[in-house]
């Protein structure tokens, strides 16, 4: 807790976040894997790439080792003890995130492209970053823009997917019930990720019609998580996939394979939040 006692480790949420990640291990190829190590590890070397040297809390050396010794040891409770014991120590959230989060992923990292580090122990070490990322979260939520009442979601095609009028339709529907719909078809991942960060929606649904793009799906997801942890994320799609199995291993709130239920749901979720 802080100060003020806002919970902000979610040691559930680190768990499962965990136990998501190592069924990704087993569900991909190498070169995804890879792909999602390094989206990781550059989100955390960010974090601190447009502070002030002066700004940033660096962890003592044989501290940052120790943690990442416990990540490449596969050894997550060693980890989260060592951060829990920090916090107790009255280290903020934001020092953890530029000392520990950061420092350890900018070590990861050369040691990954120095050889230092195998492939496997590096994918999960990214994997318990993810988590702590995830799971440490900032004690109070931004406000997203717009006028009170606004139910902002932006609705979009997953990375080479090629069938639009599925998620057209939804859109349709969904402003028919006063949303405000961004519908975006057709963008790389690259390009979604863009727009997702400047519009900051509280809602992000994806049409997934095609398994063999179900890495891309997986992709999408992390890069949301780590810009914008606060955005659920929802997939519809014409049942294609079992709900149950893509929740498995993709990192969404909801699967969906009918719109009208989504919309109601969705709008009872908006009202538990408060803004409905």
């Amino acid at each position: 807790m802080d100060d003020n006692g806002n919970v902000i480790l979610d040691l559930d949420l680190f768990a499962q976040t965990t136990e998501l990640f190592e069924r990704k291990k087993s569900s991909f190829a190498a070169e995804v894997l890879q792909g999602l190590a390094h989206s990781v590890i550059s989100k955390a070397v960010s974090l601190t790439a447009s502070t002030p040297v002066g700004d940033k809390y660096i962890a003592p050396a044989e501290r940052l080792e120790l943690f990442c010794t416990h990540l490449l040891n596969d050894d997550p409770d060693a980890a989260l003890a060592l951060i829990q014991k920090e916090r107790r120590d009255g280290l903020s959230a934001r020092d953890i995130y530029f000392g520990y989060i950061s420092g350890s992923a900018q070590r990861l990292g050369r040691m990954w492209e120095e050889d230092e580090a195998s492939f496997s122990q590096v994918t999960s070490a990214s994997g318990y970053l993810y988590a702590l990322m995830r799971a440490l979260r900032p004690v109070s939520r931004d406000a997203t823009p717009g006028a009170p009442g606004r139910k902002h979601a932006l609705f979009c095609t997953v990375p080479g997917e090629n069938h639009s009028l599925g998620v057209s339709m939804a859109a349709d529907l969904f402003r028919r019930q006063g949303w405000d719909i961004d519908l975006k078809l057709g963008l790389s991942h690259n390009e979604l990720l863009d727009q997702i960060a400047v519009g900051k929606p509280e809602i992000v649904g994806l049409s997934f019609s095609n398994p063999e793009r179900l890495s891309d799906l997986t992709q999408l997801c992390v890069s949301i998580r780590l810009s914008l942890p606060h955005t659920l994320i929802v997939v519809a799609g014409p049942g294609v996939v079992d709900p149950d199995q893509l929740q498995q291993v993709t990192d969404v709130d909801m699967v969906f394979t009918d719109v009208d239920e989504a919309e109601q749901q969705l709008a009872r979720l908006m009202h538990m939040r408060g803004r409905d």
